[in-house]
């Protein structure tokens, strides 16, 4: 009998090799040394690097997923679980300003940075855009490590930032594209969330099941005149992200 990271709690001595690995892991994930979305050694690997059996590699990756603190993906790996990330939308933030907040680095993939002749009626409407426009469609997937977060998809006015496909790149923040390039200044941008199923092309792209639901947000950014800039539709599962706000009665 011994005792294991000093709980006070004897164990045999197979019970303690996995449950001195499980907290092994933990604590690096809780003090940082395996971030959100990081991949975790394979299993062959910790074997090796803790001098014990698959079962009891088995063991402790087994309460780590129970806790939610890893997930395992098919044919890619097991990774750090990215933690819920709580946005407070009183004032205007890129996504990439709300990850920095956070701490938590990200990646982005561009699928698709387009000029089209003609979007969405609802975009059409919500740009105040006519047939004619032509307008940029920027599609973009953000990851945590190999983990991913979400799928935005932004339309935005040529006339307002012609050229744009020059500037954008798979980690580029569009705010600051607006605000250096364009010299535009961001006034007031509306929000609105529900729940939702995913397609099955969303559902693929997030990793995620069709039947788990996702929160998907359209936002209509003006500028500082009050001129429609930008449509954004992003998508996420749901259980990853809380919006607060906070509500004042008036009288």
């Amino acid at each position: 009998m011994r005792l294991c990271h000093g709980k006070g709690v004897p164990l045999k001595r197979s019970q303690c090799k996995y449950f001195c690995i499980y907290q092994d892991i933990k604590g690096k994930i809780l003090d940082g040394t395996y971030k959100n979305g990081d991949k975790l050694p394979i299993e062959f690997d910790l074997i090796k690097q803790y001098g014990t059996s698959r079962d009891t590699v088995r063991r402790a990756m087994k309460i780590l997923e129970e806790e939610e603190l890893i997930i395992r993906l098919s044919a890619k790996g097991t990774f750090v679980k990215f933690n819920r990330a709580e946005h407070t939308i009183t004032r205007l933030r890129s996504f990439s300003e709300i990850m920095s907040d956070e701490h938590t680095p990200t990646i982005s993939k561009c699928l698709e940075v387009c000029l089209i002749e003609e979007a969405m009626p609802e975009v059409q409407l919500a740009l105040e855009l006519s047939p004619l426009h032509r307008i940029y469609r920027i599609t973009r997937t953000r990851y945590a490590g190999e983990l991913p977060l979400s799928l935005e998809t932004a339309y935005v006015p040529y006339y307002l930032c012609p050229n744009l496909n020059k500037y954008v790149t798979p980690n580029s923040s569009l705010f600051r594209l607006y605000e250096a390039i364009y010299q535009h200044r961001l006034g007031e941008s509306s929000i609105s969330i529900r729940a939702e199923l995913p397609t099955k092309d969303v559902a693929d792209i997030l990793n995620i099941s069709s039947a788990t639901p996702i929160l998907k947000t359209i936002s209509i950014g003006h500028l500082a005149d009050g001129t429609p800039l930008y449509y954004a539709i992003s998508q996420y599962e749901g259980s990853k992200y809380i919006y607060r706000t906070t509500m004042k009665r008036y009288y």
